[in-house]
């Protein structure tokens, strides 16, 4: 067995477990072996401290012991989002695609007004999108692929469209060609809030999104303020996690957040 996690303000909180044993098989996800998901026990529940939250995956899910959890009282020495921190909460749901969620920074960019240039080479894809205020951000996909994404601040006025037209001879010396069907297959995007506990998928906010322009971390999971569960004035946590690292199994750099209204 492994030792229960602890903070600099004693036992931690395992508030959220996931055997994918269990579950439908999620793409990029693992396929068996349990998460869970601990947060500190101090009065913002380990948020924007060293080592105030952990995300552990143990690849065999028969393993004999994860550790006993330490006793938590609410009434001396507990701060936390459940009423009964001894108490578990089961998290049900069902496999189920959805949209970009309102709240998530990659609907703003794509959103953001200023011209885009469709691109195509075979079957990839390229967007060039000059912001007004001096932002040339350049998009490739493809079929079946995870987009890469990647800007540059150039500044305003005729800097941006210097930029706008290096970046555009730089995709046709590449061998892409500008597509002007491009905007016939856009379709308007649904509204959707995200709210709800879930792993993938997108996320939802009661502030901002967190992460900065570019960062490419996706949702790793999400429990929402829910029956026996409130994190601050009906809040909601999410945990990212960069591509790369999900699919290394690298469960050490994941970025716990909450926020509430």
């Amino acid at each position: 067995g492994v030792e229960f996690p602890q903070s600099a303000n004693g036992p931690m909180q395992l508030i959220g477990q996931f055997n994918f044993d269990e579950l439908p098989t999620l793409e990029g996800f693992p396929e068996t072996g349990i998460l869970q998901l601990f947060i500190g026990t101090d009065d913002i529940f380990g948020l924007d401290s060293e080592g105030g939250s952990l995300v552990r995956y143990l690849p065999d899910a028969s393993a004999p012991s994860v550790g006993s959890m330490p006793l938590l009282d609410k009434q001396t020495n507990y701060h936390g989002p459940l009423d009964q921190p001894m108490v578990g909460i089961t998290l049900r749901g069902t496999a189920t695609a959805e949209s970009i969620s309102r709240g998530d920074r990659g609907l703003f960019e794509l959103t953001s007004p200023g011209p885009r240039v469709f691109l195509r080479k075979s079957d990839a894809y390229r967007t060039i999108h000059t912001v007004p205020w001096g932002w040339v951000i350049v998009r490739d996909g493809a079929p079946g692929q995870r987009w890469t994404h990647w800007e540059r601040n150039v500044g305003e006025g005729a800097a941006l469209d210097a930029a706008r037209s290096a970046y555009l001879s730089l995709a046709v010396a590449e061998g892409y060609r500008v597509d002007p069907t491009m905007d016939a297959h856009l379709v308007p995007l649904p509204e959707v809030k995200g709210d709800g506990d879930k792993l993938g998928g997108y996320p939802f906010f009661t502030q901002e999104d967190p992460r900065e322009s570019g960062d490419e971390r996706i949702l790793l999971a999400q429990i929402d303020t829910g029956e026996g569960l409130m994190w601050g004035d009906s809040g909601v946590a999410n945990w990212f996690i960069h591509p790369d690292d999900l699919a290394q199994r690298d469960f050490s750099k994941v970025q716990f957040n909450w926020d509430c209204y």
